[in-house]
């Protein structure tokens, strides 16, 4: 085989290789993770995140004395109400009106975690092949809006406003019409420097003690508000942007956007503990926090005012993961950021608050790797209730959470908490599943060798030898790159790509080692080396019915080469 000949355009591409295992986004190991197999960094984990929630509480950043919560740490892979870990906490002293023994069918308010039921219902009713219809088409009452901003009040280009731009928190809509609004409650004022208000412009209806608005008093308020920002422009956190959503959504089916919940979400995920309206401060399963349990939202309800146990939360969190109730694809889909933030590890989804984390490669390794945890949260810091959801896609593991407290904001220590412990327990077990599936030697009569390994400090599968009939393999693919690097490999991605027994996997040149550097491109640079349309960097495994590997084809070389 003469390289020169086999590559001859590839040496223009040297300047934008670097030689670095700089990751794709997504999983790196095709490797289940199950309550079933817990492995050893498990194991570990869940006993650091026990100890580190009991010193949080005797440093008094979990408060025990007045706080409820519930968490939920589970795989996607197991069946339901099978659990990596989960622990239930009843406050000592306060304000539960039932005392309840909370557990995973205790029933908490979901705050804006309704949003991610909105969104999720809309889904499964309608699709997402409307998310690029303007939201005029479906909701006359801003058809006949005023389209053009000014200074005054009012005014907003409703024909740019999708569907999509409203689930996505980009619309460019205000955060609310009422809710929060100062002119609802005696403040004592007039205040020196503020204007004087008007009768017609003190908000009477749609926040806390007053009656909810209904859809004409909805809209009025509405058309009289400043928008944030044009559409499209920056994310910008709206909560009257899922009441319009909702109303869309009965315009298309035809149905009320509460029957459709129960319809497309309730009812197939048998979400027993899972409420639109609440159900009473009688009901037996349920932290009740005066001035917030039964406060109705009325049409805006698809904004924050469900209802959701733990382990119901778990149910809607695996669902997702396993896409239960939508075709793969628009999972895939709805899995994806549709703006960034203006920080740098955040972004934002439909409704998806996207939280960007560096998590070790291995054990004690200061390289990282980027993972996105697609999470929601309800309530916040200064919130009665504090509900969180949080997808950890790249290893199929979810952890939901939901709290009770006067304030119930400082739950948000057990998610820092799984952020810090669990994660790069996640990431180690999948790194020795894939080793278990995929390690080792593989060999043909004629010469021909692969071995699969792993790196200390290096994330993915790492190939570091590769002959065919004798020739090295890895040196064809290194000058044809015209990298003169020693120690060059292949890293080996999977790319969720499989037919019946086999898995593809695409590989980054690069030396274990090596700086990852700023200009990290894996996303640009694969399928340089081809040949007649076989791509150089495509390997595929074989694998038999327990997942194991029984052989490595590359297509490049024309061989598959058996496990030994």
């Amino acid at each position: 085989m003469v390289r020169a000949a086999l590559f001859p355009l590839l040496a223009l591409t040297a300047s934008l290789s670097s030689a670095q295992n700089c990751p794709f986004l997504g999983p790196v190991y095709h490797a289940d993770i199950s309550a079933s197999a817990m492995s050893d960094p498990l194991k570990a984990a869940t006993a650091a995140f026990d100890k580190a929630v009991d010193k949080a509480m005797a440093e008094g950043r979990i408060d025990g004395a007045k706080g409820f919560w519930g968490i939920d740490i589970y795989a996607a892979k197991d069946e339901a109400k099978k659990s990596l870990y989960s622990r239930y906490y009843t406050a000592t002293a306060g304000t539960n009106r039932t005392a309840v023994t909370v557990g995973p069918d205790t029933v908490f308010r979901a705050f804006s975690i309704s949003k991610l039921i909105t969104v999720y219902t809309f889904l499964a009713a309608v699709g997402d092949e409307r998310w690029h219809e303007p939201i005029t088409k479906y909701v006359p009452e801003l058809a006949k809006a005023n389209k053009k901003w000014a200074p005054e009040r009012g005014g907003f280009n409703w024909d740019e406003v999708t569907l999509g731009s409203l689930a996505g928190q980009i619309s460019g809509l205000g955060k609310d019409y009422a809710m929060n609004d100062l002119s609802t409650v005696d403040l004592g004022g007039p205040f020196p420097g503020i204007r004087k208000l008007k009768d017609s412009e003190i908000v009477r209806c749609g926040a806390v003690g007053l009656q909810p608005c209904t859809r004409e008093e909805s809209f009025d308020l509405i058309m009289q508000r400043y928008p944030l920002s044009i559409a499209d422009n920056t994310p910008g956190y709206s909560n009257m942007a899922f009441q319009i959503l909702s109303y869309a959504a009965e315009k298309i089916t035809n149905t009320p956007f509460p029957e459709l919940i129960k319809r497309h979400l309730i009812k197939p995920l048998n979400l027993t503990r899972t409420f639109v309206t609440s159900p009473g401060e009688s009901f037996p399963d349920s932290v009740i926090i005066p001035r917030a349990w039964d406060v109705d939202l009325g049409d805006l309800a698809p904004n924050a005012g469900y209802y959701i146990s733990t382990q119901d939360l778990s149910l809607l969190g695996r669902s997702v993961l396993r896409s239960t109730l939508l075709p793969a694809r628009s999972t895939r889909a709805w899995l994806k950021a549709t703006s960034h933030t203006g920080y740098l590890m955040a972004s934002m989804g439909k409704p998806w608050e996207i939280l960007r984390r560096n998590v070790a490669v291995s054990p004690g390794s200061n390289v990282t790797r980027v993972t996105d945890l697609y999470t929601k949260q309800g309530g916040g810091t200064s919130s009665f209730y504090t509900t969180i959801l949080s997808l950890a896609v790249d290893y199929g593991v979810g952890m939901s959470i939901t709290s009770a407290a006067s304030p119930a904001g400082d739950l948000f220590v057990l998610r820092d908490l799984f952020d810090e412990v669990f994660l790069p327990a996640l990431e180690e077990t999948q790194r020795q599943g894939a080793m278990a599936l995929f390690g080792g030697e593989y060999k043909l009569d004629d010469n021909s060798t692969a071995t699969v390994t792993v790196v200390e400090g290096e994330p993915a599968l790492f190939l570091p030898v590769i002959t065919s009939e004798g020739t090295d393999y890895l040196d064809t693919i290194r000058q044809a790159l015209g990298l003169g690097y020693k120690g060059f490999g292949a890293f080996l991605y999977p790319m969720g790509l499989s037919d019946g027994n086999k898995v593809a996997f695409r590989a980054t040149w690069g030396v274990p080692g090596k700086t990852v550097l700023t200009n990290c491109a894996s996303w640009a640079e694969h399928d340089r080396a081809r040949y007649g349309g076989y791509p150089g960097d495509l390997f595929i495994f074989h694998v038999g019915k327990d997942g194991k590997a029984t052989g490595l084809e590359i297509p490049l070389m024309g061989k598959t080469l058996r496990k030994v």
